[in-house]
């Protein structure tokens, strides 16, 4: 037997499966998600990790018609912007896709994940950096589904010519300040193996390339300090994303006091030394 959707993405037909299974195998399992004799949501998953479920997450893993829905939603999409918009509509599903994620990580680690980071994994030089270094910020983002999902989007645009904004004009705040303190993580604190372009906790920053460079020059220190830190991140991306509206930028920071302090002396610095930001 097996507690539900936690091998992911399902495949269109494993998503039938699983439909038949809340409609027609409900005595099978009755306080579980049905099985179908043993093909069900979580029939990939090795026995010790559904024994885990079962015991100790299963109220969050028994599916509802709702979270297939979810699913079949993102399984359809092509772009950051998509995933978003299938979060929108399915809000509820998305929370309890983060407890799902949460009861994993704290509950069941040693029997359902081989790394140690929640859902990421990490190879090489870079990788030992980012799992000494960085590993709380990869577990506090796996445990928020819509963290992931950000994540996803933010990575879409990792090119030659990346521009995040549309992920970051359609995420909460929450999750733009959990995805980019943990990315800022690994190419600010681990810049040296894992790379990460000027680092300095820049990593999908919004501001004009010449103001990024001065940045990376003059103001290291504290814009790492702020892209470290989730609630200060978050403000200054939000406060970017403003375009010069002092009242926009005043409900920014009322928004997310927390990040105050730390913005502050970033802004203190670029208004000293950095002319080119705006």
């Amino acid at each position: 037997m097996n507690c539900g959707q936690f091998q992911m993405p399902l495949l269109p037909s494993e998503l039938d499966v699983a439909r038949c299974g809340l409609s027609e195998c409900g005595e099978a399992c009755p306080n579980l998600a049905p099985s179908c004799n043993g093909v069900g949501l979580a029939a990939a998953n090795g026995a010790a990790c559904n024994a885990c479920l079962e015991a100790h997450c299963c109220s969050e893993f028994t599916p509802t018609p709702g979270d297939l829905d979810l699913v079949e939603c993102q399984l359809l999409c092509a772009d950051g912007g998509c995933l978003r918009a299938c979060e929108e509509m399915f809000p509820a599903e998305v929370d309890r896709a983060s407890e799902q994620n949460t009861c994993v990580i704290d509950q069941c680690k040693p029997d359902c994940l081989t790394q140690p980071c929640g859902f990421f994994q990490f190879g090489g030089t870079c990788g030992t950096c980012a799992e000494s270094m960085c590993c709380a910020l990869h577990v506090n983002c796996s445990k928020d589904a819509s963290c992931l999902d950000l994540f996803e989007c933010l990575q879409e645009t990792n090119g030659p010519n990346p521009d995040p904004k549309a992920c970051l004009e359609s995420w909460p705040s929450k999750e733009i300040g959990l995805a980019l303190s943990m990315l800022n993580c690994t190419t600010t604190t681990c810049k040296d193996t894992c790379g990460g372009g000027l680092g300095c906790g820049l990593y999908a920053s919004l501001a004009p390339q010449a103001c990024q460079t001065c940045i990376a020059g003059s103001c290291c220190t504290e814009s790492s300090d702020c892209g470290l830190d989730p609630d200060c991140v978050a403000l200054e991306t939000c406060a970017s994303l403003c375009a010069g509206d002092a009242t926009c930028v005043s409900g920014c920071r009322s928004s997310l006091p927390a990040g105050v302090p730390k913005f502050d002396v970033l802004a203190m610095c670029e208004s000293t030394n950095c002319p080119a930001c705006p």
